[in-house]
């Protein structure tokens, strides 16, 4: 016979042994939304190790994140973090539209246990793709608290012209999101950096300014504008 059922702390759930398929079974208590996750195993020590796991994603509010498309996690994500932060306005809404125009379509039906890298790549490649005007074309791939833009020489052409007015920039440059970017760029200018061009409000609804830094690399400051009205 099975020992008794094991006495767990409150909050820890219980571990009982189910005769009616010879199987042990831990449950946790329900959480905000009613429901009790289950777990069986062979032996109790497995059941007690699934427990400890769902345990600590529930502390980490992943529970049921197999379970969850892309799209809800997103929009759960724009909802009860992004809208609530401190962040601008414009941010705030530039997250919103990357979730609703790009990210929802291509990927919002993938389920996240089911999210690959490849997928990601895959998705990356054909469907953040950006084009612009006369061939200009540029891939953005998320690096976590940066992006990385691929431009071809159409889309480098571009935001030349439309921060400076001129092709300027050599293969790569950097860009750098600024409170102010007028205060900023007079104070690179000060500490030594070339004004390539002052700031200037870009179709896409920021203020650029090109400078040339350390080894002669070109920077892009910007600021996000407020969306109009």
């Amino acid at each position: 016979m099975p020992p008794d059922p094991e006495r767990r702390s409150h909050g820890e759930g219980s571990v009982t042994w189910d005769a009616s398929v010879e199987r042990w079974v831990g449950r946790l208590p329900r959480d905000e939304h009613g429901r009790r996750a289950k777990v069986t195993g062979p032996t109790r020590r497995q059941v007690e190790r699934k427990l400890e796991r769902l345990l600590a994603e529930r502390e980490q509010g992943i529970t049921g994140a197999g379970r969850m498309t892309v799209k809800a996690f997103l929009e759960q994500w724009i909802r009860d973090t992004v809208m609530v932060s401190g962040r601008a306005p414009a941010a705030k809404a530039k997250h919103e539209i990357a979730v609703r125009v790009h990210l929802v379509p291509g990927l919002g039906r993938v389920h996240l246990a089911k999210l690959t890298p490849m997928r990601v790549q895959r998705f990356l490649r054909e469907e953040l793709a950006v084009a612009g005007p006369d061939g200009a074309h540029v891939t953005i791939l998320d690096a976590g608290r940066a992006t990385l833009e691929l431009a071809n020489p159409d889309q480098h052409r571009f935001i030349d012209r439309v921060e400076v007015g001129r092709p300027v920039a050599p293969k790569f440059r950097v860009a750098f999101e600024v409170r102010d970017v007028d205060e900023t760029t007079r104070q690179l200018v000060e500490s030594g950096a070339e004004l390539i061009a002052a700031p200037v409000e870009t179709p896409w609804r920021s203020r650029n300014a090109r400078l040339s830094g350390a080894g002669g690399i070109q920077l892009t400051l910007f600021e996000e504008l407020a969306s109009p009205g």
